[in-house]
């Protein structure tokens, strides 16, 4: 798995948030994409139940997106959060995405950071 070549997908899907703070997130399994998600607007029942501001985080819209999701079990999402100027920065996921994340069982996240090397691995 090339991290950086994962990284660079999510950075690309970044780009579609509205938003200020952009923030992508992919989902590989075995080298391949399974799924991408951006933060934006949107009303979903979950994110209705924990965010007054109706926002879809991207790891989370990568998850609903996924159309089999027996494929998120074992599988890797990375997440990549940008600034204005386009440097990486800090895109640990939040608690609720993280509940999920465990909850469909994908066993490794990388999301970036403000210092070199830029991302950072975690076990789920």
């Amino acid at each position: 798995m090339n991290v950086k070549r994962a990284l660079t997908i999510a950075k690309r899907t970044s780009l579609l948030s509205p938003y200020r703070h952009q923030i992508g997130a992919v989902v590989m399994r075995k080298g391949k994409v399974i799924s991408t998600g951006y933060n934006k607007k949107k009303s979903h029942p979950i994110v209705c139940a924990y965010n007054p501001l109706k926002t879809l985080h991207a790891e989370l819209d990568a998850i609903l997106s996924c159309e089999n999701k027996e494929l998120l079990n074992g599988a890797t999402m990375f997440i990549f959060r940008q600034r204005r100027d386009g440097a990486p920065a800090l895109a640990h996921p939040c608690p609720i995405c993280m509940e999920e994340i465990k909850k469909h069982k994908i066993r490794f996240i990388f999301y970036t950071i403000e210092e070199f090397p830029y991302w950072r691995k975690e076990n789920v």
